[in-house]
């Protein structure tokens, strides 16, 4: 799942060099390329995660634990869930 999103943060935000603990926004992504990576999230692992739930965790890493939380914690719940 890491490398999926890897892979498109990279095309997303057209940088080669990038790990999974780096910021999504450090890296000059903006919100509407927020908004099409979590469009694309849903799409792939038919869970949504929320901007606000992006903000707080803007790493292919925190991402990851967010979906995985939702998947098994949560037994995919379509919701936004605001801590």
């Amino acid at each position: 799942r890491q490398k999926l999103l890897l892979t498109y943060w990279k095309n997303l935000l057209k940088q080669d060099r990038m790990g999974t603990m780096h910021d999504f926004f450090l890296l000059g992504g903006q919100s509407l390329q927020a908004i099409k990576l979590l469009a694309f999230i849903e799409d792939q692992f038919a869970v949504k995660i929320c901007l606000t739930e992006f903000y707080r965790c803007p790493t292919v890493k925190g991402i990851d634990t967010a979906i995985e939380n939702k998947l098994f914690i949560h037994q995919g719940e379509n919701e936004c869930l605001i801590t």
